[in-house]
């Protein structure tokens, strides 16, 4: 189902499982799918950690990132020269096998589109003395979150194939909702939620659960003391 459908699911399931005991139920379908994401970056690791989870099914692709302009005075890792742009996306999901990212570069869709090699720490700074790869272009992915819950990856070397104002990035996201947040890729709602559906039944069943208990802790009513001290 897609990520809509899976938030208003969760949604009506919650509503059946109180069956009209509670009216004032206060969430929004974009709260769950950002808590069914949580949800399933914690189950990602369970799972991938058991090797029961085939990771193909949780990748996202998004195609039109805007590559910025760096700036060199916040960004001090970044103080070679040689890079002077920027792509930003959500942050990436943790497996047992580490964290996954798949692509970056130009339009995933063109077979011959020429893709960047990705560091997550400082080897990125010995890329140019390596001969064989020193002119190809590459990314340092920095992890640590933005405020705004996206991570960095700055970029080198690509002026030669530079062809665009856009890359494409592929990966297991944490929670690729962020990106909503901060006025991109809107249409995400109607794409495939990114699990294979046993999981997607987890998560619906798991928080759908979550939401009717929490709603019912809420709203005990409060009974009058009737006790009285009995002397003695």
């Amino acid at each position: 189902m897609t990520i809509r459908e899976l938030g208003s699911t969760i949604r009506n399931r919650v509503k059946d499982g109180l069956k009209g005991e509670i009216k004032n139920i206060s969430y929004s379908v974009s709260q769950l799918i950002s808590e069914a994401f949580l949800l399933r970056s914690r189950l990602i690791l369970e799972e991938s950690r058991k090797s029961k989870i085939d990771l193909v099914s949780l990748y996202q692709t998004f195609d039109s990132l805007p590559i910025k302009e760096i700036d060199m005075q916040v960004n001090s890792p970044i103080k070679s020269g040689i890079c002077s742009s920027y792509v930003e996306f959500p942050a990436l999901a943790s497996t047992f096998l580490g964290i996954q990212l798949e692509y970056i570069g130009y339009n995933t869709r063109d077979i011959n589109s020429k893709s960047f090699m990705f560091y997550f720490d400082d080897r990125f700074k010995t890329h140019q003395n390596t001969l064989r790869i020193s002119k190809n272009p590459y990314a340092y992915v920095d992890t640590e979150r933005t405020t705004g819950g996206l991570i960095k990856a700055f970029l080198f070397n690509i002026g030669p194939y530079k062809s665009g104002k856009y890359l494409s990035v592929r990966g297991i996201f944490d929670n690729p909702t962020e990106f909503i947040s901060n006025d991109c890729c809107e249409d995400i709602w109607d794409e495939e939620f990114p699990s294979p559906d046993w999981l997607q039944d987890i998560i619906i069943e798991r928080l759908s659960m979550s939401y009717v208990e929490q709603y019912r802790k809420m709203n005990i009513p409060e009974f009058s003391n009737k006790q009285v001290d009995i002397k003695g």
